[in-house]
C-alpha cells in the first residue's frame, strides 16, 4: 500500500503508525490543515526511528502527494490519519459531493 498520512499531535499517532507499517510501501505525509496538527518532521523522525525509510514529507502540498501515490501503479493508496486531511483529499479526487436529502 501508499499512504498519504497525517496526524493531530493530541492523537495516538504513533500507534497508528506502528499498526500499518508492515503493510505499507511508501509514505508520503502531509500536514493535516488544524493548529494542532502534528509536524511532518515529527512523523517522519518516528518513521526513520522505527526503521522506514520510504518516506516523504509533503507539508501542506497535497497534489504532490497523490500524484506521488498514482505514479505507482501497482499499489493500491490509502489515505488515512487526520480527518481534516481526509476531506481535502477526498475533495480533490472526487469534487464537491452534492448532498440530495
Amino acid at each position: 500500500l501508499n499512504i498519504i498520512f497525517s496526524a493531530l499531535s493530541n492523537k495516538d499517532w504513533k500507534y497508528l503508525v506502528g499498526k500499518l507499517s508492515p503493510y505499507i510501501v511508501n509514505w508520503n505525509i502531509v500536514r493535516a490543515d488544524s493548529s494542532v496538527a502534528e509536524t511532518g518532521e515529527k512523523i517522519t523522525s518516528h518513521l526513520s526511528c522505527n526503521g522506514i525509510s520510504n518516506y516523504h514529507d509533503f507539508a501542506n502540498d497535497y497534489d504532490g502527494a497523490l500524484r506521488s501515490c498514482l505514479e505507482s501503479e501497482s499499489e493500491p493508496v490509502l489515505v488515512c490519519g487526520s480527518i481534516y486531511m481526509l476531506g481535502k483529499i477526498r475533495n480533490k479526487i472526487v469534487g464537491d459531493i452534492k448532498t440530495y436529502w
